[in-house]
């Protein structure tokens, strides 16, 4: 991976916000640390590395933590509307869509039964 670059002048505590197309987005809990004008911060190591702890990210191995899958419509929430108005209306269809929760360019059962199943009725922990 490549570090970002930002030119803006950092006054007050740098927090990260990252966003993917169908998943619920993720706060950092704390300020980055930075040495000299690189900031690092590490999401994966614990439910305390997110803002809203396990309810802001998701245990996805072993101590290896990421983002919550199956927000097909983005709107912060894994709920019905992203199988019945989503997976529903893409099933079938291969490509770069939004149904696709597995991320393997298809959208098929394994999407909606092994990531939005048992993902539902999360809700993103990035405040407004």
């Amino acid at each position: 991976t490549s570090f970002l670059k930002f030119n803006v002048p950092i006054e007050n505590s740098l927090f990260a916000v990252i966003r993917h197309r169908n998943h619920l987005g993720v706060l950092s809990a704390n300020a980055l640390t930075g040495l000299g004008n690189v900031y690092f911060y590490n999401f994966k190591t614990g439910a305390d590395r997110a803002y809203g702890g396990a309810m802001g990210h998701k245990e996805i191995g072993t101590d290896i933590w990421g983002m919550i899958a199956a927000d097909g419509n983005a709107d912060g929430y894994v709920n019905l509307l992203d199988k019945d108005i989503v997976w529903t209306q893409q099933a079938g269809e291969k490509g770069y869509k939004s149904g696709d929760y597995k991320l393997n360019v298809q959208v098929n059962n394994p999407d909606k039964n092994d990531i939005w199943l048992p993902n539902i009725g999360s809700g993103s922990q990035v405040p407004e």
